[in-house]
């Protein structure tokens, strides 16, 4: 049998890391792409900013997506 307090904390733990992993990849990657382009090379930071930067945004801007998405569900669902 599970623990009722441990299934309660997962369902609040569940969307916190979805957004959090989801804005840490946005900040990340606009970092990252900052950091090349002002100490290495202007051709590292396009380079960078052309491939790795859209990728990891658009799958921290659809993390966050669900992450929003799946509390505001958990939150109009959740028992009176």
């Amino acid at each position: 049998m599970v623990d009722p307090g441990w299934v309660s904390i997962m369902r609040i733990a569940l969307p916190i890391s979805l957004v959090v992993t989801g804005l840490l990849l946005i900040v990340g990657s606009i970092w990252l792409t900052w950091y090349f382009f002002e100490y290495e090379s202007d051709n590292a930071g396009a380079l960078f900013g052309m491939t790795v930067m859209p990728l990891s945004v658009g799958i921290g801007s659809i993390l966050t997506i669900i992450g929003i998405v799946v509390a505001v569900v958990r939150f109009a669902n959740r028992k009176k």
